[in-house]
């Protein structure tokens, strides 16, 4: 599969999604956020594209769906680009961050 089939691929999952939040505000104005978010959720997960020409196997656009969500490119709550904040990457210690001592060891080793 070529890489810039797939990124065609999550753009029209995200137009998709897009449509999708627009249609759900104009269709339940006055309803609350968890229904509209649901709405966008099951329509979404409903959707079907094919990649490069062929139809793809049902748990495929689910996924890729899922995946877009947890990159936080798109996501399910009308608000989840202000509820969720993305998470700066864990920082990784290695033996030269550890303070040493005069013989070597690590500060607090005996």
């Amino acid at each position: 599969m070529l890489e810039p089939s797939l990124e065609e691929f999550a753009n029209r999952l995200e137009r998709h999604w897009e449509n999708s939040r627009r249609l759900a505000k104009v269709n339940l104005a006055g309803r609350s956020e968890i229904d509209l978010g649901q709405t966008v959720l099951a329509n979404c997960m409903d959707y079907q594209v094919q990649l490069q020409g062929m139809e793809v196997p049902s748990y495929f656009i689910p996924g890729s769906y899922h995946a877009l969500s947890d990159g936080l490119r798109i996501g399910w709550h009308p608000r989840f680009d202000a509820l969720l904040v993305p998470t700066p990457e864990p920082v990784t210690r290695t033996d030269r961050d550890v303070p040493t001592n005069s013989a070597g060891n690590a500060a607090g080793d005996k």
